[in-house]
């Protein structure tokens, strides 16, 4: 139940920046707000299902005997550095997967005994009160160097100041359990060590679940706003949960299917429901597409992924079935600088054309159109059937007819903007269709 020293110390600095911040700022003020948003409904509800499942988790504990009283100080310094701070990273619009393979890649590796050994064994007060903020403060600047490529000389002085931190912290804790060798391996120890590790396991379901929650209910906010039959609204309701599961990517793409296109009645409803199903599962199990009917959308969608024009979701519109990147900056200019963005369309299954387009708000900036040439060139060749990693060199010039390569057409267009201020240019590569050509589902 005693405080480590690193505690006491992180304790009286917490203790000391509430302190300043309430003589600079009107605490009043701040913790009447902070108390509204703990209060509100929502964060009551999700704090309370986590308190249920905690309470029960440290229950099955005690009846194992794997959990005391003693146990308690570790129980709450896990509630409030992992549990509370990991439920709040979920997403209602990403499946946190890597989220759930970092938490249980951290549970299983070797470094959390180290951590252990280093919160178990610390310096002297004095030390600690010295270290922590120092730490804090170098660890928080490492973080910042890094956001841009300017400050690379500093981060390394960072990184090795941090590196010499974490060092001597391994080295202490070393020498303090090799004095203490019979503290290290008793069954009080090992209780300490064990019982955030089995939380921590018992918490996935909890986090899974919980995901699940606020994955329905951020796209029964979208049923609620495009359907307007109150009765149907709940039909949507039960048929989502029936229809999907625990699918909560096709929950996120079904409820943006919503948004475009409502159900009028329970037919369409299923209809919908039925749509996305397919849909995820070409996305789980590919098709193969001959190379003259165009290219899969997955494989479309990564062809100038690494160079930063990553798109959405490939999915059904008024006029077909499209996907779109989100402008990439390139140049100079600030908000008026200049942009790249990349989309295709096609049908359900194949994607038929690949369009990379350059807004110019300023013909004297010529980065921009590096960019665009080497974006161009990226794109040919990835488009072009089968991609061996060679770089082709393909002559294009704006106005021309389309160059056409086997069953691929590459078009470049230059459309000037009013006053002579700007231009816009589009590459366009669209596939020759053969109609007797269908998709067939890989084995």
């Amino acid at each position: 139940m005693d405080l480590t020293n690193r505690e006491l110390s992180i304790l009286a600095w917490v203790t000391v920046f509430l302190l300043f911040a309430s003589w600079k700022t009107r605490p009043w003020k701040l913790l009447r707000d902070l108390i509204s948003v703990l209060i509100s409904r929502p964060i009551l509800i999700v704090l309370a299902a986590m308190a249920i499942q905690v309470a029960a988790s440290v229950w099955v504990l005690w009846v194992a005997g794997f959990w005391e009283l003693a146990n308690i100080k570790t129980t709450l310094l896990w509630v409030a550095t992992f549990a509370i701070s990991t439920l709040f990273r979920l997403s209602a619009n990403k499946v946190e997967g890597d989220l759930f393979k970092e938490i249980w890649r951290d549970i299983i590796s070797l470094n959390i005994f180290v951590v252990f050994l280093a919160d178990t064994y610390t310096f002297s007060l004095p030390v600690e009160l010295i270290l922590v903020p120092f730490a804090s403060v170098v660890g928080a600047m490492s973080v910042y160097t890094a956001k841009d490529e300017k400050h690379s000389a500093v981060r390394k002085v960072l990184d090795t100041l941090l590196f010499i931190i974490g060092l001597m912290v391994l080295i202490n804790a070393i020498r303090g359990a090799a004095e203490d060798a019979g503290g290290l391996f008793s069954v009080a120890t090992a209780r300490e060590f064990v019982v955030p590790i089995v939380l921590s396991v018992l918490y996935l379901p909890f986090l899974f679940v919980m995901q699940a929650v606020f994955f329905y209910e951020a796209n029964f906010v979208r049923v609620d706003i495009a359907v307007q039959d109150r009765s149907l609204r709940w039909r949507s309701r039960i048929a989502a949960l029936c229809g999907f599961k625990f699918d909560l990517e096709g929950v996120v793409q079904w409820g943006a299917h919503i948004g475009r296109f409502p159900p009028e009645n329970v037919s369409t409803l299923r209809q919908s429901i039925e749509d996305i199903k397919r849909q995820r599962r070409r996305q789980l199990k590919p098709f193969r597409v001959v190379p003259e009917a165009g290219w899969l959308p997955e494989r479309a969608a990564a062809f100038l992924e690494d160079k930063g024009l990553g798109v959405g979701r490939y999915h059904r519109t008024i006029g077909g079935w499209t996907a779109s990147s989100v402008a990439l900056r390139c140049g100079e200019g600030g908000y008026l600088a200049s942009n790249l963005f990349y989309c295709f369309d096609g049908d359900e299954w194949v994607v038929h054309t690949l369009t990379l387009i350059l807004n110019v708000n300023d013909k004297e900036e010529v980065d921009s159109a590096e960019v665009f040439e080497d974006m161009s060139r990226t794109l040919i060749n990835r488009s072009l059937f089968p991609f061996d990693g060679k770089g082709r060199t393909i002559q294009l010039k704006a106005g021309d007819e389309p160059l056409v390569i086997g069953r691929i057409s590459f078009q470049l267009t230059k459309d000037e903007y009013a006053g002579d201020r700007g231009y816009r240019a589009s590459l366009k590569i669209r596939s020759i269709l053969v109609p007797e050509l269908n998709p067939v589902e890989s084995s």
